[in-house]
């Protein structure tokens, strides 16, 4: 995992958290924003059993009330 932080303009930073496992498929994505929200696909459930779907939920709810935004890019196969 790597986690970058950049300054951007007078009011605002961009966070950006870059991994290389097994990525995500574009159809998935939105799934991850909501609610409980998780990849319920055999690989992903194996990877991660104990997840809830809480925690991108959790930073969007943040983010918002921030006044700013949050994003996930993705390439299956090769990392987030």
């Amino acid at each position: 995992v790597t986690v970058r932080a950049k300054v951007k303009g007078d009011k605002s930073i961009e966070i950006e958290v870059q991994d290389f496992g097994l990525g995500i498929k574009q159809e998935h994505i939105s799934a991850l924003f909501q609610e409980f929200g998780r990849i319920s696909d055999e690989e992903h459930l194996k990877l991660n059993p104990k997840g809830v779907g809480l925690g991108l939920w959790i930073c969007r709810s943040i983010c918002r009330q921030l006044q700013s935004d949050i994003e996930v890019q993705s390439t299956y196969r090769k990392g987030s």
